[in-house]
């Protein structure tokens, strides 16, 4: 019996050839839609965290006043202090209280 010869091939990683892109017709990713929208979805993400970062700041502004607040998973804040509980049924409400209760100017 022979032995089982094998030959050596190049195992040259085969390269993709790029398609011609228009410097100015498209975003960086070659897609302008996909552009487009992960620009959007940043900037919606951005908005998010900033509106988070008042809302975290006025529970803060509220809890150095001696009031508790909890975030409601239904939406909505309950603020308590003293056995006494007020409803806010979303940020702005939260706030027009700290500014009635003299927490916020």
């Amino acid at each position: 019996m022979q032995p089982h010869h094998t030959s050596e091939t190049s195992r040259e990683p085969i390269q993709k050839e790029k398609a011609p892109s228009t410097p100015h017709a498209e975003g960086p990713s070659g897609n302008p839609n996909r552009d487009l929208n992960s620009t959007q979805q940043e900037t919606d993400a951005q908005a998010e965290a900033a509106h988070q970062k008042l809302i975290t700041t006025q529970i803060a502004k509220l809890a150095l006043a001696g009031h508790a607040v909890h975030q409601l998973k239904a939406g909505g804040f309950m603020v308590c202090k003293y056995g006494l509980t007020k409803f806010c049924r979303d940020f702005a409400e939260l706030h027009a209280f700290a500014v009635k209760l003299g927490v916020n100017e």
